[in-house]
Order: structure tokens, then sequence, then C-alpha cells
């Protein structure tokens, strides 16, 4: 399989300190570290631009990754309210899924005709562009991308870095909305309808 290079994405790099990512499938290599930089001046947008998630290489040849460059590592609350800090238009790959089911949702970012999550891995997919979910969006039967929890309580992301690549977004069908308590069930499970967000576009 064709290996992609990535480049530094800053001007100066120090090859004691960093290593070049590279983007790659996902088997049969272990996963790469997230394309991140400890950027505390950059805070996350209230909410992204519908717009193609498109990668793109200055003249020297340095990735730019989509609206905005490296991630940012700084303290967020990535709630509904700030677009669960997702970034470039919020799109997803995702596994095949049915009724009953939740399955592996990815944010992602297009590269030069194929899809890649923000840690680097190459994702192949259904591809889908969200926005944050409304009470009056949900209706049983809709597919939709969830935040799954820790286990305990809802736990948001606290940083764009940790919600772009975080592997708790899942894909199911909404089985049941319950209004009082703002929740949706999918597989038997109760999410929070701020943790959910709606497909509206698809590639």
């Amino acid at each position: 399989m064709k290996r992609i290079a990535l480049l530094c994405l800053v001007t100066a790099c120090s090859t004691a300190v960093r290593h070049r990512p590279v983007l790659h499938d996902p088997e049969p290599e272990p996963e790469p570290e997230p394309v991140v930089e400890d950027t505390p001046e950059r805070t996350p947008a209230a909410s992204a631009p519908a717009m193609l998630p498109s990668a793109k290489r200055d003249p020297d040849g340095r990735l730019i990754l989509p609206d905005g460059g490296p991630l940012a590592t700084k303290q967020a609350t990535c709630d509904a309210e700030h677009d669960h800090c997702l970034r470039a238009g919020a799109w997803f790959v995702v596994e095949p899924y049915r009724v009953g089911e939740l399955r592996k949702a990815t944010p992602v970012f297009e590269l030069e005709g194929y899809w890649y999550g923000w840690n680097a891995v190459r994702a192949d997919g259904a591809v889908y562009r969200t926005e944050v979910a409304t009470p009056a969006a949900l209706f049983p039967g809709r597919p939709v991308i969830v935040l799954a929890d820790d286990g305990s309580t809802m736990r948001w992301p606290d940083s764009e870095a940790a919600a772009l690549v975080t592997k708790r977004w899942r894909i199911g069908v909404i089985e049941r909305v319950d209004p009082a308590t703002a929740t949706i069930l999918i597989a038997g499970t109760a999410f929070p309808i701020a943790a959910t967000r709606i497909t509206v576009e698809t590639r």
C-alpha cells in the first residue's frame, strides 16, 4: 500500500524532539500519535464551517491541516455549544451499521483523494458531514453520531485535539427519543441529546 509522508507542520522542526508522522492504512501498522501540537493561542471555533475538509501543502511542501493548522491542545469545553470542538465541517467516516448496533465513527479530513483520521490513519467507509443535533431534528429511525460516555457520567473531551482523536464516537439508529430526560436510545443505551450529531451530507 502506497504511503504518504507528512512533512513537518511548523517552519522549524527539531529532529531531537519531533518525528514526521506518516499517513498509512490501519493494518497491519500500529496506530501513530495524533497530528497535534501545543498551540495555546488557538481556541476552537464555536461552530465549524460547512466545507470539504481538505488538507493541502504550502509552497515548501509542508502539510496544512484544514481549518486552522495544527490541532489545539489548549483546555476547552467540547460540548454542544462549542460544536464538540470539531472543525472543517465535522466530517466522519463510519463503519457499516444497522438498527440495534453502535459502530465506530471517526472524525476525518481529506488529503489527495483519501480520507484520514486526525491521528494520521487512513479511514475507509461511508463519509458524513454532521451538525449538533436539536431535539426537533431527532426521531426514531434516524441515524446519528453520538459521543459515548466513559461508563459513568458524560465526560466532554477537554481540547480540540482530544475531540478529534478520541475513539468514543459512535454511529447508530435512534430507537426512542425521551424529551423529559433529553436523551435518545440507541441499541438499548441512552445518550444525551447534547452529545448527539445529525448527518446532513454524505460523500
